[in-house]
């Protein structure tokens, strides 16, 4: 079977737990280096675990909360001025993330082109397959505060589901059937209220009964905040799903997808 590798880089929420940028997840397959997000601080912590040798060869953005994109402005100069001028990333952008990146840049460039001179952009849909090199990935529309889309990677036989950031739905669930990992947000605090309309975080337990009804193999926590305390989300998230280990991402663990959690050298 191919190795199918996740290291998360980062893995706080929208704010800072200490140690761990934002929101950015490698995934390692066929020789080929993908970024699922780039949150702030994601692209120096990648330079620290791999270095400049061992470029991204492509990014694949779930939304464009600063949590998730903000790093493609100092990984951008990295390219253009720095020393990872050897790099060409493919940068994958959901609906709607191309006019949201275009306001964002205008506060000090002129249009979309900024991005289009560093980074080969591609844009997904929702309605089929696409493929970023060896892997084949698909998007689900989920609800949050601006659009999100969940992903979710299949290499040969092994499979990867990222939730992105989400509120509460039935569709995840299919979505991610069967899959050997489940990387699941969990930014809410287990004591808040459910009905909260419009919500766009999930809690731990949410998370859990996901992996539960996906049938899950492994199911993996982010976005958790410090505060919330780790060991009583892990729990939460464990007394929901039966059908596998259940971990708390850090950045720089490496797991091979397809081994229920188990960490790789």
């Amino acid at each position: 079977m191919t190795a199918f590798q996740l290291t998360p880089i980062g893995t706080s929420p929208a704010w800072y737990n200490p140690g761990e940028p934002n929101s950015g997840f490698l995934l390692e397959g066929n020789g080929t280096r993908v970024l699922v997000d780039c949150g702030s601080g994601v692209a120096s912590r990648y330079l620290a675990l791999f270095g400049a040798d061992k470029p991204i060869d492509a990014i694949v953005l779930s939304h464009v909360h600063a949590d998730h994109c903000f790093d493609l402005v100092p990984l951008k100069y990295g390219i253009d001025f720095g020393t990872l001028g050897s790099w060409n990333p493919e940068l994958w952008l959901p609906p709607g993330a191309r006019e949201r990146l275009t306001k964002l840049v205008s506060a000090w460039d002129e249009d979309f082109s900024y991005f289009e001179e560093t980074y080969d952009v591609r844009e997904f849909g929702v309605d089929a397959a696409f493929d970023v090199g060896p892997f084949s990935v698909t998007a689900l529309d989920v609800p949050h505060y601006i659009e999100s889309k969940a992903l979710r990677f299949e290499l040969d036989e092994t499979s990867f589901g990222y939730s992105s950031d989400l509120g509460p739905t039935p569709a995840i669930a299919p979505f991610m059937h069967g899959v050997d990992l489940l990387l699941a947000e969990a930014a809410c605090s287990e004591d808040i209220d459910l009905d909260v309309p419009g919500r766009g975080h999930i809690t731990a337990t949410e998370a859990g009964r996901i992996a539960q009804e996906a049938g899950a193999h492994s199911l993996l926590l982010t976005h958790v905040p410090e505060e919330l305390d780790y060991d009583r989300s892990r729990a939460a998230a464990s007394a929901a799903f039966h059908g596998g280990p259940v971990h708390i991402a850090r950045s720089g663990e490496r797991y091979d997808i397809a081994r229920r959690l188990a960490a790789v050298s």
